[in-house]
């Protein structure tokens, strides 16, 4: 009987932890657009999701929704596009303004069971959100400032002789 309990309960704990959001970041596109992106662990069934805004002590607004899709705010309706991988789930929020600042969650479903949640939550304020791409990275990365200082070195580097020359 244990075993069976056991097993049981191993079985189980690949859908828990399908649903964790492993990583949540947002930043400003080029065109003055929100990207968050809401990354899990593969889940071995589907995934419903709804991203949701707070501001304030003002209750969330649903941004966009596959949980509850009648309850996405009209304000939202034209300007939330989502895509979903694997792994992941992106919304870009068109025309972002400072209106626009607030906390932003990303809640997960497995199995479309309300018990099988998971939420993870982050702030968002414009000022300070990175911008997104390769060269937003490149500028938040202290590896990237660590080579850009090595640079001159390693070009007087090629200034050195080194073994043979003809």
């Amino acid at each position: 009987m244990n075993h069976l309990l056991i097993l049981s309960v191993l079985a189980a704990l690949p859908l828990v932890e399908g649903q964790e959001i492993t990583r949540l970041t947002a930043c400003t596109t080029m065109t003055n657009d929100l990207s968050l992106e809401c990354q899990y662990k593969k889940a071995p069934s589907a995934i419903s999701y709804e991203w949701s805004f707070l501001k304030g002590k003002e209750l969330p607004l649903v941004i966009a929704s596959t949980i509850q899709a009648s309850k996405v705010d009209q304000s939202y309706k034209n300007r939330a596009r989502v895509t979903m991988t694997d792994d992941m789930v992106l919304l870009n929020v068109t025309g972002f303004t400072e209106t626009d600042n607030g906390k932003y969650i990303c809640r997960l479903r497995l199995n479309a069971e309300p018990s099988n949640d998971y939420n993870k939550t982050i702030p968002v304020i414009k000022e300070t959100i990175p911008k997104c791409g390769a060269s937003g990275l490149l500028l938040n990365i202290p590896l990237m400032l660590s080579l850009l200082l090595l640079l001159p070195v390693l070009q007087n580097l090629g200034n050195l002789p080194c073994g043979n020359e003809n």
